[in-house]
């Protein structure tokens, strides 16, 4: 049985409402974990989860619809059974995420988050394209910043270090110049 740790040195038992909680998360990892498990055995599902990826990495959220064009009749059949449609005579598809979502309600799975999903079947973090350019952008200005600071003695714009040598401000000055908008340098870099 585990415990709960109030205060420093006192301890209490978990409350009914407290047991079920904890189960509730076990049971839904577990759920989670087998919901994954079933989507990435049938490679009839490995396509739709692709384009919910692509999604979720345009929009920060899965939602809209996705397009399958080119089914494969192991396609045909995983989608058939899900979205309870026949999709057999079909060669391409639009689904709305809305109704991937429902669907998913419609299955053992009933409970768990699409998104969740999507986010689990791939096993990573899957940085939406918007957060990925941010942190590129920060990783590129610490980079030049550094550079800049050693070869003028300043972070950019305008914060003076002593010490540093007079050629080595021209350098780190063209190098802040080039990250003005506008400049030819701000272009190539």
């Amino acid at each position: 049985m585990s415990h709960f740790l109030t205060s420093p040195g006192q301890i209490t038992h978990p409350t009914v409402s407290e047991k079920e909680q904890l189960l509730a998360g076990s049971e839904k990892a577990q759920l989670l974990a087998d919901c994954v498990r079933y989507f990435r055995e049938n490679p009839g599902f490995y396509r739709m989860f692709r384009e919910l990826k692509e999604k979720y990495r345009s929009f920060g959220a899965v939602g809209g619809s996705i397009q399958l064009a080119n089914l494969q009749p192991e396609e045909k059949a995983a989608l058939s059974g899900l979205l309870r449609k026949d999709y057999t005579r079909q060669k391409s598809a639009v689904l709305k995420v809305a109704r991937i979502a429902a669907a998913l309600g419609w299955t053992r799975f009933a409970g768990l988050d699409l998104e969740e999903v999507v986010l689990a079947y791939w096993g990573t973090e899957i940085l939406p394209k918007k957060k990925e350019r941010q942190d590129y952008l920060a990783r590129r200005r610490e980079f030049f910043d550094a550079i800049g600071r050693e070869l003028s003695g300043r972070d950019f714009p305008g914060q003076k270090f002593p010490g540093q040598e007079v050629a080595g401000r021209a350098a780190g000055d063209w190098l802040a110049g080039a990250f003005i908008p506008g400049n030819n340098a701000y272009k190539t870099l």
